[in-house]
């Protein structure tokens, strides 16, 4: 892990991105044949003020030099995703080891309260994978509520990991091995950085 991406400037806007590979075949009488492959990756492009200086701009750029291209890795919390919508109160925790797909069994919430909703997205302590709620999800009096996510679990969970959903960080890499930016007078940077998921 090569650090946490710089606090500033914030990007001016993010494009997220979900790749799913699915293998496809069609007849010529239109019959269909789809098979997942059982992966998933978020992609996000990040597009920064048009009007930095070289002050505010070079720090940015030294940390993506920092990341030697491709091969170091780091985290990053967009924006528009940092808060989740639904009420979210509470510690919330996995209830019970074992479990598979995109229905999860969570308690620890604040009681009888809307947690999650649809958009939401959510990272369990054992490893790197985002997750982004498909449905809302809400807490019964016990504070035990059923998360429906996508992708399905891609790595198991143990019972009790804490799951995050406040300032998730996508652990990402540089799209690309190359690092530039464009200068316009008066000296005012114009900068875009593409990363991907990593796990």
């Amino acid at each position: 892990m090569s650090g946490t991406f710089p606090s500033s400037p914030l990007p001016t806007s993010v494009e997220v991105s979900s790749t799913s590979p699915t293998l496809l075949d069609m007849t010529h009488s239109g019959r269909r044949n789809s098979r997942q492959l059982g992966s998933q990756k978020w992609s996000l492009e990040c597009s920064f003020p048009s009007t930095m200086s070289r002050a505010q701009f070079m720090p940015l750029f030294a940390f993506a030099l920092s990341q030697a291209g491709r091969f170091g890795t780091f985290s990053f919390v967009s924006p528009d995703l940092a808060t989740p919508q639904g009420g979210a109160g509470g510690s919330p925790k996995v209830d019970g080891a074992g479990q598979t797909g995109t229905s999860v069994n969570t308690d620890g919430w604040t009681p009888s309260t809307n947690v999650l909703k649809a958009g939401d997205i959510l990272k369990y302590s054992g490893h790197n994978k985002v997750y982004m709620m498909t449905e809302d999800a809400d807490a019964d009096g016990s504070g035990d509520a059923t998360l429906v996510h996508y992708p399905p679990l891609m790595a198991a969970i143990g019972n009790n990991e804490v799951i995050a959903v406040l300032n998730v960080p996508f652990t990402v890499q540089l799209a690309d091995d190359v690092s530039k930016y464009a200068v316009r007078g008066p000296l005012l940077y114009n900068f875009k950085m593409s990363m991907m998921e990593v796990i």
